[in-house]
């Protein structure tokens, strides 16, 4: 009698952290997407965001002006799964299944890293045929464990642009010359990751929360009018374990 007592109060234990853990879940990650009366479409978050490993959340054309503002509070380096590697909070870009390259993960519209060796922002905007160039931060400075900081990446076809506004630093800005989005690549939907998947292994996921995220992407070529089913969002986290990375970040 006692051990089909203990069981019952196993499996109803059981059931009550599955639940708080959907509760948890369904209180973050969660996002619209509009279209403006201009054919400017609108990503924006609904709740706070927190990197989870190879998870997209909708898609959005890759256009040829595009602007992304949010709030970030740093959480720290995860060293996960490994320890001093680089680090994704977001990518905007074709899924892994299409290969490391401009058509799968190399494509970024764009994305944001910590670096290897220090608490430093990295930027990587997919332009031409290039799709990985570096675009180091690392002059704002290290980041601090807690802090928040306004964060604004924007680009066209000839210029991009970072602005960064934090407790110890504002009115960073720093431009970059960038060649066109490539013609191949404009109109395409793309998944909106937070953060992505990977050819082989997994990368270390950022750690840090996100909010009053905005994206919007623009261009004169009409994308198709639904976004690709394949990229709603999951209704339960992952649940596998990423293994080490194979190769770094930008390769």
């Amino acid at each position: 009698m006692c051990i089909v007592v203990l069981l019952v109060y196993v499996v109803l234990l059981c059931l009550c952290i599955i639940s708080n853990a959907q509760q948890q879940l369904d209180s973050i990650n969660q996002y619209n997407i509009s279209r403006d009366a201009d054919g400017t479409y609108r990503w924006v978050s609904l709740t706070d965001f927190i990197p989870q490993p190879a998870t997209a959340y909708g898609s959005i054309p890759i256009g040829e002006v595009m602007r992304m503002e949010f709030d970030f509070t740093f959480g720290g380096r995860s060293n996960t799964p490994v320890a001093g590697d680089w680090e994704m909070f977001f990518r905007v870009g074709f899924s892994a299944s299409g290969g490391p390259n401009c058509g799968g993960q190399g494509a970024r519209y764009p994305s944001l890293w910590l670096t290897d060796t220090r608490d430093t922002l990295h930027v990587s905007v997919s332009e031409g045929t290039t799709c990985q160039p570096q675009q180091s931060l690392s002059d704002y400075g290290n980041l601090a464990v807690g802090a928040s900081y306004h964060i604004i990446i924007a680009f066209n076809q000839s210029e991009l642009t970072v602005q960064i506004d934090g407790p110890t630093r504002s009115g960073y800005i720093k431009p970059w010359r960038r060649a066109p989005t490539h013609a191949q690549y404009l109109g395409q939907w793309a998944p909106v990751w937070f953060m992505s998947d990977k050819t082989e292994g997994a990368y270390n996921a950022g750690s840090g929360t996100f909010s009053n995220i905005v994206l919007t992407s623009f261009t004169s070529t009409p994308p198709p009018s639904n976004a690709p089913s394949a990229y709603q969002p999951p209704t339960v986290a992952p649940t596998k374990t990423p293994t080490a990375p194979t190769v770094a970040p930008l390769t």
